[in-house]
């Protein structure tokens, strides 16, 4: 049976993948999906303001003056939180 920290990261895969194979099919019909800063920190629930001072951003693609996150980045930076969170319950004495 797998652990809760190893569950929560095949969920976190399988919304990453879903996210991906949505953003395919809108590019498809001609819309293709937003990934703006602006975009991220709503898909996250993140303030902009704190997305400017968090510690740890996901990769950025800069091309001149606009910035874009490809959703590998993202996904990548989501799988990097969980496994963060995961470590941190594991370190936790039980209570």
């Amino acid at each position: 049976m797998p652990s809760l920290a190893q569950r929560q990261n095949e969920i976190a895969t399988e919304v990453a993948e879903l996210r991906a194979r949505l953003d395919a099919l809108l590019e498809r019909i001609g819309k293709p999906a937003d990934r703006s800063i602006s975009a991220f920190c709503r898909r996250q629930g993140i303030s902009r303001a704190y997305y400017y001072i968090m510690p740890k951003k996901p990769r950025e693609l800069r091309e001149g003056k606009i910035v874009r996150i490809t959703p590998e980045a993202e996904r990548d930076w989501e799988l990097e939180r969980e496994a963060e969170g995961a470590r941190a319950v594991s370190k936790t004495p039980p209570g």
